[in-house]
This record gives structure tokens, C-alpha cells and sequence, in this order.
């Protein structure tokens, strides 16, 4: 052992630590009668257990602040969670108290505004943990049969919500761009001519004219059907409408451009329609407008044709 430690310090420093976690575990177990384990320090008394919640020394106490670019129903909901837990874990009902009371003043240090707070740790109760609460006056569960997934742009997404409840839909928002979807590239590089569910950007070589589709197949396969629509003449093929109304122009195919990509169907054929309407300038090869669309989604039109420009 004394040559192994001699030859590999990194080793030895190894079973170092080990040893020193054992001792810090006997003695917080066998004298200090503590053993804490993830969010929870479970301490033997004579005659019982008595739990309640543990954070680490390094806790940053830091939650989602108020002004993150997230539905607030979100952050209630974050409070909430913890709640639950305040009222699992902790056995004494003293200790109960000073958890909730330590986090509305953490939930405060994060931004979040005093009301808001107030409301929900003066409201929310678990209900296994309401008093003489009957069955009857139990919410039913959601059935989940009414409900709309919807990415989160803050100010627009709460009105939907709102207006859709009166409708008996339920709204829920899913993760939109992050920093991380955005930088951290971990799959391996497809071609482009390989990816799928795009919605895409043709162009003419000789005038400023454009074409907007999409399509569940490889942009290679579908610049096949666009190719075989222009050798055959199409009528109902815009492409083969610009080429044969305009002698001498011809459709860029090697420079396009993905302006979007969705594996859904119906999603893809609505986002079509919204670059379509947002495109729609004059200078576009497209013979309809694709899939209709609600006017709601005009609040979109400028900031679909930045996301095209750039």
C-alpha cells in the first residue's frame, strides 16, 4: 500500500477524503444522532425520528426571479412545490413554521413582489394536509382533454391563457429558446440537404422573387419534386409559374435557406402560413397562402420577418 501511495499521490488523497467522509459520517450518526441526505436531516431522538427540511452551507438560495422571462404561473408554481415540501418533511410543526417563513423571505430576496407572495403562503394548503376537508370540495383533475400547447412570449401568452380558459382550454406553456438550446450543440451535424420538417426559402438567381414551403421530407428528396414539377410543366407549381412567366430565370436550389423546422404537421403547415403572410411583399412565387390562420398571430409578423433577414 505504502508503494502504491508512493507511486500515485492522486490515489492516496483519494482514500484520504474517504476515510475522513466515513469518520464525519460515524460521528454525525452515532454522537450528533444527525444524518442529513439530499433536502432532508432525519435526527434519532430516544423515542422517535424527527425530520425536517436540510440545506448545504453552499445553498445560494436562489429560485426563479420574478423578472425571468418565464409565465408567472411558473413561479407560483415553484412556491407551491416547496410548500408540499415543507409540509412533508418536516415532522415539528415549529420547524414547519420557520421553513415557510424562511422561504417567502427568499422568494422576496428573488424580486418576487410581497403581495404575491403573501397570497400564495396565505392560500395554498396541501390538501392531504386541509383539516376536515370532504371529498366534494376537492377541484376534479384536469382530464387533459382540452388542452393547448403554447410557446411562452411574455405579455401575449397571458392574454391567451386567460381568454382560452373562458373557453375551457387549458394552456400550457412549453420551454421556448434558451442560451442553452442555443450554444450548446451536442448532436452531430446533419448536411442540410439531409434534415427534415423544414420549412424553407427559395430563391430566384435573376430577380428578388422568393418561395416559402415546407415539407416532412429530406430537402434533397422535396428539391426532387420541385425539379420534376418544373421539367413537367405544373401549372399548380409556383416555381414552374416565376420560371415560365420570366424566360431566363431559374430557382437558386444550392443556396437556400431553412427558416424553420418542425416534426409536426400541423405545426409545420401553420408556421408556413405565418412566414408566408409575413413575406407576403409582392415578390413571392407562392399560388395560395398556405394553411388559414387566426389575425392573432399578426403581432408576430414583424419579428418573423427579422428572424428571415437575419
Amino acid at each position: 500500500m505504502v508503494v502504491l501511495w508512493k507511486n500515485n499521490v492522486s490515489v492516496a488523497f483519494t482514500y484520504v477524503y474517504i476515510y475522513i467522509y466515513m469518520i464525519q459520517i460515524y460521528i454525525y450518526i452515532y454522537i450528533y444522532r444527525v444524518l442529513n441526505f439530499a433536502d432532508l436531516r432525519v435526527k434519532r431522538m430516544d423515542d422517535r425520528f424527527i425530520m425536517k427540511v436540510y440545506r448545504k452551507e453552499t445553498h445560494t438560495n436562489t429560485y426563479i426571479n420574478w423578472c425571468s422571462n418565464v409565465p408567472r404561473s411558473v413561479i407560483t408554481g415553484a412556491m407551491k412545490t416547496l410548500i408540499f415540501r415543507a409540509y412533508e418533511l418536516c415532522t415539528l410543526r415549529e420547524d414547519r413554521e420557520a421553513e415557510l417563513d424562511f422561504l417567502k423571505d427568499t422568494f422576496i430576496a428573488n424580486d418576487c413582489p410581497v403581495k404575491v407572495v403573501d397570497r400564495v403562503f396565505g392560500k395554498y394548503i396541501p390538501h392531504k394536509y386541509k383539516p376536515n376537508q370532504a371529498e366534494s370540495e376537492l377541484k376534479p383533475q384536469n382530464d387533459y382533454e382540452n388542452v393547448l400547447n403554447l410557446p411562452f412570449v411574455r405579455g401575449f401568452s397571458e392574454k391567451i391563457k386567460r381568454e382560452l380558459r373562458k373557453e375551457g382550454i387549458t394552456v400550457v406553456f412549453g420551454k421556448g429558446k434558451t442560451l442553452e438550446s442555443s450554444l450548446c450543440k451536442l448532436k452531430q451535424k446533419i448536411p442540410k440537404d439531409q434534415t427534415k420538417n423544414n420549412i424553407y426559402l427559395k430563391q430566384c438567381t435573376s430577380c428578388n422573387f422568393k418561395y416559402i414551403g415546407e415539407s416532412g421530407q429530406t430537402l434533397k428528396q422535396r428539391d426532387i419534386g420541385h425539379k420534376s414539377d418544373i421539367n413537367t410543366r405544373k401549372s399548380r407549381s409556383g416555381l414552374y409559374k416565376h420560371i415560365r412567366d420570366n424566360e431566363g430565370h431559374e430557382i437558386d436550389f444550392q443556396n437556400q435557406k431553412i427558416l424553420d423546422r418542425e416534426p409536426n404537421m400541423f405545426k409545420r403547415k401553420i408556421k408556413e402560413a405565418l412566414y408566408i403572410k409575413a413575406y407576403d411583399n409582392g415578390t413571392l412565387m407562392n399560388p395560395d397562402k398556405g394553411t388559414p390562420v387566426n389575425d392573432c398571430w399578426n403581432e408576430f409578423t414583424i419579428d418573423i420577418r427579422k428572424s428571415i433577414k437575419n
